[in-house]
């Protein structure tokens, strides 16, 4: 785990996403038969920073984040705003986009909670 200290400054967007894997199979009769794979679901956030100067705290933790930890490399303590608690996450995909507008720029990635 990244020790990354304030890891993403206020004024960031989480929307979580929890989700099953759950493996569905179509009878022939057009039934369908569900298998789970897992007891909890897994939750999965859309993290965006709004439009920011590229100097200033948000923009520049957000990249610090991702360099500390090598994109999806190493996990880190990411704060779930929806259950207000922290949690070991990773970077998905080891991609960030961050799009000028501007002056400004924002940035979306996403983030995976890590099973134990």
């Amino acid at each position: 785990m990244a020790d990354v200290s304030e890891q993403l400054a206020p004024g960031y967007i989480a929307v979580k996403r929890p989700a099953y894997s759950t493996e569905v199979v179509r009878t022939d009769g057009g039934g369908r038969h569900g298998n789970s794979r897992w007891a909890a679901p897994l939750a999965t956030w859309d993290v965006t920073i709004p439009d920011c100067r590229r100097s200033s705290a948000r923009y520049l933790n957000v990249v610090a984040l991702f360099d500390a930890v090598l994109g999806s490399g190493l996990s880190f303590t990411f704060h779930d705003p929806v259950d207000c608690a922290d949690v070991e996450a990773f970077i998905v995909d080891d991609t960030m986009t961050i799009t000028p507008n501007g002056n400004l720029v924002s940035v979306q990635f996403a983030v995976e909670e890590k099973r134990t």
